[in-house]
């Protein structure tokens, strides 16, 4: 898995025919504009659906009610959240620091790359706006990795900076009057002791816990190259509607 935060550690196809309407004595007849199908209009059609297959078969995104789901632990109990079933604890590998939980895909099939995702509590930042908080962590993560890169360079990979609404997004935390911030963009990135770097897309979520000074920092890593199988947003939005903190004597 990639090693992340060391210092604490287009438009969808859609293929149908013009569908138009025209007016014939009162009524109104829908036409799909193949009144007439000699060879080319056959040709097309053909043309058309091998276009389609192709399509379905290279980018259609899997169902989420496809993904299987188990409840994990974290922080001993304190915290609990679902993850996809049979991905691996990371501290049963390596060792991982006391403030973090590290889980990352159990990867099989030849030329995919693990996905991890990085659950670490922090110290709340409250000398950064809540609208700046995720642009903040996401130079941080990218400083770590590279400490010479220039701030605005970094701010150019960002591609989504929004709030979530807690209401919606974190049900189980919606009461607590946290802010939550999302950001997506993307990162060099490299292995542990390796010199290559791959494109890593990043999604990050910080929880704002005022009442216990607490940054919650969620950050799932996704490389190019992994499975399609492991559709990123479906499980950050599984990981995050369950989240629930049962033990709030963990940030005393």
């Amino acid at each position: 898995a990639y090693e992340i935060r060391l210092s604490l550690v287009g438009s969808e196809m859609c293929i149908r025919d013009r569908v138009s309407t025209q007016s014939t004595g009162g009524s109104r007849i829908l036409q799909t504009g193949k009144q007439k199908t000699g060879k080319k209009g056959t040709i097309k059609v053909y043309v058309r659906l091998f276009l389609f297959v192709l399509y379905r078969q290279y980018h259609h995104k899997p169902n989420m009610s496809s993904i299987q789901f188990s409840k994990v632990d974290l922080f001993g109990g304190a915290i609990k959240c679902e993850l996809p079933a049979g991905w691996l604890d990371v501290s049963n590998i390596r060792q991982v620091p006391d403030n973090q939980e590290v889980y990352m895909s159990n990867t099989t099939k030849p030329g995919e790359e693990e996905c991890s995702i990085i659950i670490e509590l922090l110290a709340l930042q409250d000398d950064v706006p809540n609208e700046q908080i995720g642009l903040f962590q996401f130079i941080e993560l990218a400083k770590e990795e590279d400490e010479s890169l220039i701030q605005d360079a970094i701010l150019q990979q960002v591609e989504i900076n929004k709030q979530l609404t807690t209401a919606q997004d974190l049900p189980q935390l919606s009461a607590q009057g946290v802010y939550a911030s999302y950001l997506q963009g993307h990162l060099w990135l490299s292995k542990t002791r390796s010199a290559v770097k791959t494109r890593v897309q990043i999604y990050m979520v910080d929880i704002r816990l005022f009442s216990v000074t607490t940054d919650l920092l969620i950050t799932l890593n996704y490389p190019e190259t992994a499975s399609p199988l492991l559709p990123p947003q479906a499980i950050l939005h599984r990981l995050l509607a369950s989240l629930k903190i049962e033990d709030w004597s963990l940030f005393k």
